[in-house]
């Protein structure tokens, strides 16, 4: 099956371990998003994600984890600056 230039639209979505997938997000039929992958709300997934990865928008598309240059994220406490 082909929609709008994607060549498979079918089959099994996988989704990697330690992926976070917000609300309201859609993912179709047959995309693999790899480990640690991140999608923001309201997304639409239409392409395979690759594993660390932070997608948004319609359609998902890569973004920057964060703009500040000293900032990390880490699963237990958000952002933080590792400097201080």
């Amino acid at each position: 099956c082909s929609v709008m230039g994607h060549a498979d639209i079918t089959g099994q979505t996988i989704i990697g371990a330690g992926s976070w997938i917000s609300s309201h997000v859609s993912v179709l039929p047959g995309r693999v998003l790899g480990e640690g992958v991140r999608v923001g709300a309201g997304s639409i997934v239409m392409n395979d994600v690759e594993p660390g990865k932070s997608v948004f928008g319609v359609p998902a598309r890569p973004i920057p984890l964060t703009s500040a240059p000293n900032m990390v994220h880490t699963a237990d406490a958000g952002v933080s600056d590792p400097t201080q």
